[in-house]
């Protein structure tokens, strides 16, 4: 299975000192267009086997349509803006939809549109369990990750669901 990646899942990956790993395990991608919202840290991605992928002319189309579904207008209010969909979004959707792939992201709005349109998603939790369980990585190096990404102060992870998981990972030690 080949993921495809937001800024999100990208940022945290890196800040818990998991992303070579994850992206060594794991054949993933994302539009070109991100390289902008992870330019510190683009090369080392790169260098990860992160592939930044230019979209085609239809993925192009496909993403503009996605954007008149989703996306945001000059009346739209900032309540209703949050779970409008950026055009970084709109290139990831189009590019799970037309390669058949699946997102991994943190955004709740953006998990939102891949469902009504098909597109398979998971979250960077699903991605930590999933690399204790194939024994990509030990659980205590992860259970650490994770505590490190669940403490940035911009971490929109669910609490709950951390806790749970940092429970199961220090119970398979």
């Amino acid at each position: 299975m080949i993921f495809v990646l937001d800024s999100s899942v990208l940022i945290d990956l890196v800040h818990g000192g998991i992303d070579r790993d994850a992206l060594a395990a794991f054949s993933m991608e994302t539009p070109a267009l991100l390289a902008l919202e992870v330019s510190e840290y683009s090369v080392r991605l790169e260098a990860s086997g992160l592939t930044f992928v230019p979209l085609g002319a239809v993925e192009e189309a496909l993403s503009e349509t996605f954007e008149r579904q989703f996306g945001s207008s000059a009346d739209t209010s900032k309540r209703q803006q949050k779970k409008r969909l950026s055009k970084v979004d709109c290139d990831l959707l189009a590019l799970a939809k037309s390669r058949g792939r699946c997102l991994l992201v943190a955004d709740q709005a953006l998990r939102e549109a891949a469902t009504a349109n098909a597109i398979e998603s998971k979250g960077l939790l699903w991605l930590i369990e999933e690399m204790a369980n194939n024994g990509i990585m030990d659980s205590d190096v992860l259970a650490g990750a994770l505590e490190r990404i669940s403490m940035r102060p911009r971490c929109r992870l669910p609490s709950l669901d951390v806790q749970k998981l940092l429970e199961r990972l220090r119970i398979s030690r």
